[in-house]
């Protein structure tokens, strides 16, 4: 499987880049949509696009982060999240360093995450070790 990653920024393009992404999508690759927040899409510009995957970018969950729980932000993330969960995509939020971010996020209906709070980077050259190591193997 290949997982093609495409800038939000993409969403807003138009209707050949849906054209030419179901293609691919139909071909076998999956989709992922890094958002970051920088651009507007509507969820009908969503919809046209046969996203599997919607990644949440270090710098939004910090963004989050600096709302009340019933701020403007977590209130349309919360939305956004259960739209993009409802339309068949998985979300991931990245830059999860600390409890508090696991918390928040698992409040607000993430699953699936990704940073520090489970695992420091590691170099390619120590990866075996290390997934040795978290299996609970001698390497």
């Amino acid at each position: 499987m290949v997982l093609l990653r495409i800038n939000e920024s993409v969403f807003r393009q138009p209707v050949e880049y849906a054209e030419c992404l179901t293609a691919l999508h139909l071909a076998g690759f999956r989709m992922a949509m890094d958002g970051d927040g920088s651009t507007s899409i509507s969820l009908a510009d969503f919809s046209r696009f046969p996203v599997d995957t919607y990644c949440l970018s270090r710098d939004f969950v910090r963004q989050l982060l600096g709302e009340s729980l019933q701020g403007p932000l977590r209130r349309f993330a919360t939305a956004a999240i259960a739209a993009a969960q409802s339309l068949g995509a998985v979300v991931i939020a990245s830059g999860v360093d600390h409890d508090d971010s696991l918390q928040a996020l698992r409040l607000i209906g993430v699953r699936y995450m990704q940073g520090h709070c489970f695992m420091a980077p590691v170099n390619t050259a120590d990866l075996p070790a290390s997934w040795a190591r978290s299996a609970g193997v001698t390497p």
